[in-house]
């Protein structure tokens, strides 16, 4: 477990994640950094001498994290989809909310799905085995809801601990955005064209979409292309609505949407998919978690 003493020099990304440990300069100045592990605790001064302006501090995902896609009400598929690299969740219905699947050798699995297992809040041990360390599956989704509540407030959050809210564009096609939280209360939209986020450099730029109504995207344009070291992983879309991501359309980063997640034919997503009080749809997409 990583702590900073002062996070206005120096945050640390979230605990219990891969890159944990990594800190972020926020501004000048010097800050203890303490680990721990197992009852054993070591600090060491971090001197900041130059800093790396408005880059948001990410949510903590906890258990979410594992997952690649998580619904409230349903997940349904189309034939054609292929989901890859992490497991899906639904949180309020039972394992038959899952629609269009194809069951696979052993409890959980679906052919659709690779490395990955799917999980419900009725399923019985055994055949379905429950993650370490809960002592069931209903206590599993139960942090697992509790914790996509907790990282869907913190992006609604204003400001964020690390950067200064800006404007967001009710039309992101065309534009070149760098890290940031941008925020506004209207429906946006991605189709006149390829919405660019630079990275400038930083392969830890964070950037936060906070949009008050529904992101749809789609032709003419509707493409998130990500340059100059940015990463799907660090890139977050938190939506009071509906999230519609358009037919064959290539996207890239973790959608919090408050009601459905409409994924149409044929587009693929780097990312995640969740949808807090509804469900998430396929139509014959790749759909691939943030690495």
């Amino acid at each position: 477990m990583w702590s900073s003493a002062d996070t206005q020099v120096a945050t640390l990304n979230p605990n219990e994640q891969l890159n944990s440990g990594r800190a972020t300069a926020i501004e000048v100045g010097s800050s203890v950094i303490q680990a721990t592990l197992i009852g054993v605790l070591a600090d060491t001064t971090l001197n900041v001498t130059a800093a790396l302006p408005n880059n948001p501090l990410a949510p903590e995902l906890g258990e979410v994290a594992r997952f690649v896609m998580l619904a409230s009400q349903a997940i349904t598929t189309t034939s054609g989809s292929a989901i890859v690299d992490g497991d899906l969740g639904i949180l309020d219905q039972a394992r038959s909310y899952y629609a269009g699947f194809t069951a696979g050798v052993n409890a959980g699995e679906f052919d659709e799905l690779t490395n990955g297992l799917s999980y419900a809040g009725d399923d019985s041990t055994p055949p379905y085995v429950v993650p370490v360390p809960y002592a069931s599956m209903v206590a599993f989704i139960n942090q697992s809801r509790t914790d996509l509540g907790i990282a869907y407030n913190f992006l609604a959050a204003d400001p964020n601990p690390n950067a200064a809210t800006q404007i967001c564009p009710i039309e992101l096609g065309n534009l070149t955005l760098t890290r940031g939280v941008y925020k506004t209360a209207a429906d946006v939209t991605l189709q006149t064209g390829t919405l660019t986020l630079d990275g400038e450099g930083d392969p830890d730029s964070v950037f936060i979409f906070t949009i008050g109504g529904n992101l749809t995207s789609g032709a003419p344009g509707g493409d998130i292309v990500l340059i100059n070291g940015a990463q799907a992983k660090n890139v977050y879309w938190r939506t009071a609505g509906k999230t519609v991501i358009g037919t064959n359309t290539k996207f890239s980063g973790n959608v919090f949407a408050w009601s459905e997640v409409n994924v149409l034919t044929g587009a693929s997503v780097t990312g995640r998919l969740f949808a807090v009080t509804d469900q998430v749809t396929l139509d014959a997409n790749a759909i691939s978690k943030a690495p």
